[in-house]
């Protein structure tokens, strides 16, 4: 009895003592924060005080903050900034006004039936939009709008960093233990914007179907399985094997050789998927709608029916048929809208009802209702349309007027916007020019030329960088050779080469050029060929800006002055952007630039800009085009595919003397780092928001601005600043 009593009493005493701690001072639960690192290591120790009970609570505390803080929906929310949404799927979803409409008149199922099973959550840049509005747009009058970058339907996505891989139309993947195969997991119940599901189907007829079909692509296409074909710089073999189907929402790629990077190097080089067939030309994609193309091909099709087809669309065979159809906006889309208007140069695009993505409160995405585009002839009446803010946000602002696009931005309500660039201006140098045993043309002291270090270095050296520097891109930026950019793991290993060649020194390149026996000048001080056949005459090819070329003609004619200072008559020759491809195709460049070149994460390889035959080469697996003759570009090929069998932390030794041997060869000149070219600079509307994500990089392969979401800007109020 007596111990009862006792016991009684004790914890009276306790609950007593518990009260005056609930009831202790204000001041002593302000020092919370204070406190957490101490209650953690106490706890640990178990030390049993009354002041370490009060620690203890106000732990658990600093854990519902912690719970909260974890719940916000921006890219802020997580540290570094991230799209990738690690919280719940939402359970309940919402959608845009103009979809409910539909809806309630039967034109549409219910929204639950549109998304997925498990839709794509993705974070916000800034806040939750707001849905509404139209997005306006400026382009060239030729053109249906800019669909790579809007749609950007990828399987595999990277996020802000520009290297870590993930999600998107793809929910999950993994790999088998020796790296070369790798399984795909789609997201269950994804649509096309026509209704239709999208399944594995979609990939196999892409791959066995139309890359794999000589008629479509004769003995071109063996590295375009998973995408990673075409030039693509180091990944431009990838993808060489086979596809295998596992089930509707499975399937997996089986790779000749281990890729245990795929997925970022998937994601890296393949941003779009079957938007990209508008520049690919139709000829295949890393996935295609084959419930729609399939009636336009020859293994699904009568032979009489298809013949008609092929007639009443003008063509003379059915694969040009299936080109043009395998376009957008000729077929259903994965993408965030599609074209409803494709009126050229004025198309309409509106949201995509099916579309996969939701933001964490259930929104399905987009938020913008719909995109109108308005064009201008040539490039300055876009850029005077752009100022005086016609549109919403224009894309890829042509930096050479950067001055005045700033000095408008108050009138024309708008303002600039200049992600880190993932783009060097570079010179290049034709390493495949034909020599006089070319099928039709040739020239063999140009070749020699084009093929001899010494002849690069000399044009590399008479270039003053930092004068072109100051004088074109307003001191934005720096001198250098192509390198990775600044934030890469391997980034501090290449400065004495990333600075190679860069000042310049006339005595030197004087030296260098006589010493390849261009010293005899003829009475003009014009260089003379060392063949005996006169006068020296090189051109420096490169698209016209008015047409659509990304770097102005004075800046153009600019840089192709100082060879001409060592005597070198250099002239320089603009293509049309419209023929631009058909030239580079028919290996007709001679030197190139300054244009952008993507650098980075992976040292570039020959391309059709200064490699042309090798590409193929590479391509085709050496059925078509030429291997290398340069024991160092053999040894590029060699490590790229070396590289690509190990995890890129491991590749450091390797992509370093890839980046040093382009440095010391001078395949390629570095002209300037840093300045916002093509891809780096735009403009957007103060009520535009979403746009602006901090530490973005904006280069080709990732799709430019497509890297910060577009399906998630918005418009603030809901309507653009004309109200609608």
């Amino acid at each position: 009895m007596i111990s009862r009593t006792r016991l009684v009493m004790a914890l009276g005493l306790l609950v007593i003592i518990a009260f005056a701690l609930a009831c202790t001072k204000e001041v002593e639960v302000v020092k919370e924060v204070e406190v957490i690192k101490e209650v953690e290591v106490i706890k640990e120790v178990e030390v049993i005080k009354e002041v370490e009970v009060v620690k203890e609570v106000e732990v658990i505390k600093e854990v519902e903050v912690a719970v909260e803080a974890s719940m916000d929906p921006t890219i802020m929310g997580v540290t570094p900034p991230s799209f990738i949404w690690d919280g719940p799927t939402p359970t309940k979803f919402n959608e845009a006004p103009m979809l409910a409409e539909l809806v309630k008149q039967g034109k549409l199922p219910p929204v639950e039936e549109r998304l997925p099973k498990n839709p794509l959550v993705t974070r916000v840049t800034g806040a939750i939009g707001e849905y509404g509005g139209t997005w306006r747009m400026i382009d060239f009058c030729g053109s249906h709008g800019d669909t790579i970058y809007m749609h950007h339907d990828q399987v595999i996505a990277l996020d802000l960093d520009d290297e870590t891989a993930g999600p998107a139309l793809a929910a999950s993947w993994e790999a088998s233990a020796d790296w070369r195969n790798w399984t795909i997991h789609l997201r269950e119940g994804m649509r096309w914007s026509d209704g239709a599901p999208f399944t594995v189907d979609d990939f196999m007829f892409a791959v066995k179907d139309v890359a794999q079909n000589t008629e479509l692509n004769p003995n071109k296409r063996d590295g375009a399985l998973s995408g990673l074909g075409g030039n693509s710089g180091v990944a431009a073999h990838r993808g060489v094997g086979d596809i295998v189907r596992v089930d509707d929402y499975t399937f997996r790629y089986e790779f000749d050789n281990p890729a245990p990077n795929f997925p970022v190097d998937y994601a890296h080089t393949v941003w779009w998927g079957y938007s990209s067939t508008g520049w690919r030309g139709g000829g295949y994609s890393t996935f295609m709608p084959a419930h729609f193309l399939k009636q336009f091909h020859a293994d699904f099709v009568d032979k009489a029916e298809l013949d008609k087809m092929v007639a009443d669309a003008g063509f003379d065979t059915w694969m040009q048929l299936f080109r043009s159809k395998a376009k957008l906006p000729q077929s259903p889309i994965m993408g965030a809208w599609m074209i409803v208007d494709d009126t050229v140069g004025y198309s309409v695009w509106e949201r995509n009802p099916y579309y996969y993505k939701v933001d964490p409160e259930g929104n399905q995405l987009p938020y913008v209702d719909r995109i109108s585009y308005d064009c201008g002839e040539d490039k300055e009446i876009i850029n005077l349309k752009a100022m005086a803010g016609e549109a919403d946000f224009h894309h890829s602002a042509d930096f050479n007027k950067y001055p005045v696009f700033i000095k408008s931005a108050a009138k024309g309500n708008y303002s600039a916007i200049t992600p880190k660039p993932g783009i060097i201006l570079v010179l290049s140098y034709n390493q495949d020019y034909e020599g006089s045993d070319g099928e039709s043309w040739g020239d063999d002291e140009i070749q020699r030329l084009m093929q001899s270090r010494d002849f690069r270095i000399a044009v590399s050296l008479s270039i003053d960088k930092q004068e072109v520097t100051d004088t074109f891109l307003f001191g934005w930026g720096k001198p250098q050779n192509m390198s990775f950019y600044p934030g890469t793991i391997f980034y501090d290993r290449v400065e004495n080469t990333r600075n190679l060649y860069t000042v310049q020194d006339l005595d030197r390149s004087n030296e260098l050029l006589d010493k390849i026996g261009l010293a005899e000048r003829d009475a003009d001080g014009w260089r003379m060929r060392s063949d005996g056949q006169g006068r020296l005459d090189l051109i420096l090819h490169n698209t016209s800006f008015s047409s659509g070329g990304f770097e102005s003609d004075e800046l153009i004619e600019g840089v192709n002055q100082y060879p001409r200072g060592v005597g070198l008559n250099s002239k320089v020759e603009l293509i049309e952007s419209q023929e631009w491809n058909s030239f580079l195709g028919a290996n007709k460049i001679m030197m190139g630039g300054p244009f952008g070149f993507a650098q980075g994460r992976l040292p570039s390889l020959p391309d059709h800009h200064w490699g042309r035959k090798m590409l193929t080469w590479v391509i085709t697996g050496g059925r078509e085009g030429r291997a290398p003759t340069d024991p160092l570009l053999t040894r590029l090929f060699e490590l790229a595919t070396a590289s690509g069998k190990l995890p890129y932390a491991d590749r450091g030794d390797m992509y370093v003397e890839m980046y040093d041997i382009l440095a010391e060869e001078q395949y390629v000149t570095g002209i300037n780092y840093g300045a916002p070219l093509q891809n780096s600079f735009s403009i957007a509307k103060n009520n535009f928001k979403n746009i602006n994500a901090p530490g973005w990089i904006s280069r080709y392969y990732n799709g430019a601005y497509a890297a910060v979401r577009p399906e998630q800007f918005y418009f603030e109020g809901g309507l653009n600043d004309e109200g609608f």
